[in-house]
């Protein structure tokens, strides 16, 4: 009897355990489950849900942007999107998104729609090639594409004969208008390449490479090299370890420490989350990636992925995404999200969530 007692009192442990994490999990939209704990979070994840993935044109309304708010916990559509690549940046009061229309085709997603935080109307940029890199600093999206001396879908085509070369180009959101980067003093603005863009704080970074005369001006200015831009004030310094700042500022924690994968992925890609001075964060039982740390830099996002070989309305392959959250302080580590709707539904979460300060 006494047997017979203790497996009861284990079963209904067991029940009221199961009940408890039931309640803290929460579908917010077919195939996508949040599970709520004891954190006081802040800010909003974004992300773009394609609506049907079977069907294989786009159009402008083919996908939508939706925020989830952390502190809130409630799910709001913020706008009708075409099926693309989401980007954002942890102020959130600005979103790109680069896609195409019509069928998919390769070299095809030269267009831009950017959406404000404000209720404007949104903007569209349409570009000569594809966007290698875009980023959002104030209200520019500087963009980075890339050509050839032939015709190559996706490419812009060069000029003066170069093989190939990669530009910048600065879409000024309060004009509304599009126009090349590139040095505004005069005795600077000399052919080149622009390219490897980054943004650190409120400073857009680059590389550029003169590809001028070797004149006694370009001696002087020893112009190859990293520059930082300030869009505030218009100005241009030349900066050094461009890599080293970048991976520094990235994954910065409230108090100053660096964290990223320990091995050859750091910081991004890897099981061991450690900090720069090698103390373990968590070690996670596959490979992950770093995605972010949250805009109050008191929590690490990390996501693992679990390919599958097969979806409920697709013959072809998926994935199931787990993402987790990584509190900085003390290494505990649980599951926010985990995203089955490519696998379990029609719909499909495209490209990168981003937690945001803020958006609408």
């Amino acid at each position: 009897m006494k047997l017979i007692r203790q497996i009861k009192y284990s079963v209904l442990l067991s029940l009221i355990s199961s009940c408890v994490l039931c309640a803290k999990s929460t579908e917010l939209l077919p195939g996508l489950t949040y599970y709520d704990g004891p954190e006081e979070l802040t800010g909003k994840l974004l992300f773009l849900v394609q609506h049907d993935y079977t069907v294989t044109s786009n159009s402008e309304t083919a996908a939508s942007i939706y925020e989830f708010d952390l502190s809130q916990k409630r799910l709001r559509k913020a706008t009708d999107s075409p099926v693309g690549t989401l980007i954002g940046f942890p102020e959130g009061d600005t979103l790109c998104v680069k896609y195409w229309l019509g069928e998919v085709g390769m070299g095809k997603a030269t267009n831009v729609v950017i959406y404000l935080k404000s209720k404007e109307a949104a903007q569209i940029v349409h570009l000569e090639g594809e966007p290698q890199n875009t980023i959002i600093l104030g209200n520019h999206v500087f963009i980075e594409l890339k050509g050839y001396d032939h015709p190559s879908p996706g490419y812009y085509l060069t000029q003066n004969s170069r093989p190939v070369e990669t530009k910048i180009v600065d879409y000024d959101i309060a004009a509304g208008k599009l126009k090349p980067f590139n040095f505004t003093d005069a005795d600077t603005n000399q052919p080149g390449e622009y390219g490897g863009i980054y943004r650190l704080g409120d400073l857009l970074y680059f590389h550029y490479s003169y590809q001028g005369a070797k004149t006694n001006a370009a001696s002087k200015h020893n112009l190859t090299g990293d520059y930082s831009f300030d869009v505030r004030t218009g100005n241009i310094s030349k900066v050094k370890d461009l890599d080293t700042r970048y991976e520094h500022f990235l994954f910065k924690t409230f108090d100053g420490n660096d964290i990223g994968f320990d091995g050859s992925g750091w910081p991004i890609e890897g099981s061991k989350l450690i900090f720069s001075s090698g103390k373990t964060l968590h070690r996670f039982g596959r490979a992950c990636q770093l995605l972010q740390i949250s805009p109050d830099r008191h929590f690490a996002f990390v996501e693992s992925i679990e390919p599958v070989s097969s979806r409920k309305f697709s013959p072809l392959g998926g994935a199931i995404i787990t993402y987790y959250l990584v509190d900085v302080s003390n290494g505990k580590t649980r599951v926010l999200l985990k995203d089955e709707t490519a696998v379990a539904t029609r719909s499909s979460i495209w490209g990168q969530l981003y937690w945001v300060s803020d958006w609408q």
